[in-house]
């Protein structure tokens, strides 16, 4: 089966994926558990494929506020 090309920070999104919202910037996410710990996905991002399978890349890419710039804030 052929697969369009992957997007950079792209994962496959499990049908277990927990819908949770960005505590940053307020928009809708997924969680899903990797080998690596927890990543959020967003949803905004979700595309699927000829045979199904949903992808959808990490919501640390396009998150309107970031991490560290909440911590300066001190709202995190």
């Amino acid at each position: 089966m052929s697969r369009r090309p992957a997007r950079v920070g792209e994962y496959l999104v499990p049908n277990d994926a927990k819908p949770d919202t960005c505590e940053l910037c307020d928009v809708p996410i997924m969680w899903i558990h990797t080998a690596w710990g927890r990543v959020p996905l967003s949803v905004i991002t979700i595309e699927q494929d000829a045979g199904g399978r949903r992808f959808a890349t990490s919501h640390y890419l396009d998150c309107q506020r970031p991490l560290s710039e909440a911590r300066q804030a001190g709202e995190a």
